[in-house]
């Protein structure tokens, strides 16, 4: 209830928003009677986040809207009306504090996120060429982190990359190679291996000649090197293989 003395032409108070009856009563006792109603048209702000794309880059960004009232609002020293976006954002904890015309404070918090690191494990699972000057290698890569959604890229000369979605790359011929690892969101981490040629064996032969004429006492054994890729098979003349390195 408000009440306030004799007035001549005009009077002017500061209420609160609500709804209000008031009276008037003029020199002579006449009255009237009178409802109305202030409204609050104090503005609601919202903000929303996005995250980073990829782990430690700064993509993240903050919206703020402006809904209801009126007049310009600013975010350290930048005017907008309804809406401003906040761009290139890393990861972490932020507090903005939004002013408007009249000099009121609007703190809006939120957090941004990153994903995890992409990684490519550096234990590549690697197949040998098994024979020489064959192109049958092959390497399997694993992944970690990131934003699921992987594409496997190998590139063997520069400017040259396969890309695959899966971790296998097979039918590899000696060299070296560089694997990329993109996922859903952009990012990419890459890694290196050599892929080895298959050692060739150097063979030693020794014959032993056949001692009197029409004996059946010449012999032919082999002697292959390296020893550690036993067993061997030996075969003469095109026959059947035997484990036995002498003819």
């Amino acid at each position: 209830v408000f009440t306030y003395a004799s007035f001549s032409d005009s009077l002017s108070v500061n209420i609160p928003a609500g709804t209000y009856s008031y009276s008037i009563r003029d020199s002579k006792g006449c009255t009237r009677y009178f409802d109305f109603a202030i409204n609050n048209t104090d503005p609601q702000l919202g903000i929303t986040f996005t995250n980073v794309a990829c782990y430690e880059d700064s993509t993240g960004t903050a919206t703020i809207v402006v809904n209801g009232g009126s007049g310009m609002f600013s975010l350290n020293g930048v005017s907008f009306a309804d809406s401003i976006i906040i761009d290139h954002l890393s990861a972490g904890y932020y507090q903005f504090n939004v002013l408007d015309q009249n000099g009121c404070s609007f703190v809006l918090t939120g957090t941004i996120y990153q994903p995890r690191p992409l990684m490519i494990s550096q234990d590549l699972n690697l197949t040998p060429i098994t024979c020489h000057n064959l192109s049958n290698g092959s390497a399997q890569v694993s992944v970690s982190g990131g934003s699921p959604g992987y594409m496997y890229g190998l590139i063997s000369t520069p400017g040259d990359t396969l890309w695959q979605q899966t971790q296998l790359f097979s039918n590899l011929a000696e060299g070296e190679y560089q694997v990329i690892v993109t996922d859903n969101n952009g990012c990419s981490d890459t890694t290196g291996f050599v892929m080895a040629q298959f050692e060739r064996t150097q063979d030693s032969i020794s014959i032993a000649t056949i001692e009197c004429y029409g004996s059946h006492t010449g012999a032919i054994s082999i002697y292959p090197t390296p020893e550690w890729r036993n067993p061997f098979t030996y075969s003469l003349n095109g026959g059947d293989p035997q484990v036995f390195n002498v003819f």
